[in-house]
């Protein structure tokens, strides 16, 4: 049967957790009758592990002195990273100089080769593929890009922010809890054209990138109650 019937979700679980507000809204507005149940439970993350990581490894070997934006992700059709290609298309258009790297892999790879070829950015948009260790590449970058049609609460976005990394988001679910506009990062329309406006700034503007990263860093130092109450329900299971 299906378990996600509200009249079976009221009997079989004893909490449901969410992984952000949105995301809890959504759910209680479906089954208002689990509101009782629901909590909030953020990812928990190790900063110190990924600040620890960052200093290992090679990161790029590509000898390149400008801006580099990376984004993190898999090439899937939910991340929809034609727009950013379309996004660096219009960037080159204004004769901005920088190198945007997607590291991932995923089914899509082969259209979005193609969408390079054809906008003619092989000198400036690469898929490197998928890494053990994404974090040297992340200290290493100027600007993170997490621009996708849809999202939850990205651990990505989170990671980056560790590390101050100035960045552009899409506004959708997830991100909007994430960045705050203008004071850590862009939260943007989905579309070339405003991903492309929001990057352009950050390149534009090394102080804003400081001052967007020296606030990302600040926000996501893993808070003892999150991990307390992990330990809670563990014992509780």
């Amino acid at each position: 049967h299906n378990i996600w019937e509200a009249e079976n979700l009221d009997r079989q679980f004893d909490k449901v957790y969410a992984i952000s507000q949105e995301v809890r809204d959504t759910f209680e507005n479906v089954y208002p009758e689990c509101k009782s149940k629901t909590e909030l439970f953020n990812n928990i993350i190790n900063r110190e592990e990924i600040i620890k990581l960052a200093k290992q490894g090679e990161g790029f070997t590509d000898n390149y002195s400008g801006v580099r934006i990376l984004t993190l992700g898999r090439l899937t059709s939910q991340k929809n990273f034609a727009v950013s290609i379309e996004a660096m298309k219009l960037l080159k258009n204004k004769g901005i100089e920088a190198r945007w790297y997607i590291l991932g892999e995923g089914k899509e790879r082969k259209q979005l080769e193609g969408l390079i070829k054809k906008y003619q950015l092989e000198n400036c948009f690469f898929l490197p593929g998928a890494v053990s260790n994404p974090f040297p590449y992340l200290e290493m970058a100027d600007i993170y890009v997490h621009a996708t049609s849809y999202e939850g609460i990205s651990i990505a976005v989170r990671e980056a922010q560790i590390l101050g990394k100035a960045m552009v988001v899409s506004d959708c679910n997830g991100n909007r809890e994430l960045v705050r506009d203008g004071i850590d990062g862009f939260v943007c329309s989905f579309t070339p054209e405003a991903i492309a406006e929001g990057v352009f700034k950050l390149i534009e503007n090394k102080e804003l990138r400081a001052t967007f990263g020296q606030e990302a860093s600040k926000r996501y130092v893993q808070h003892m109650d999150e991990i307390e109450k992990y330990v809670l329900i563990l014992q509780e299971g």
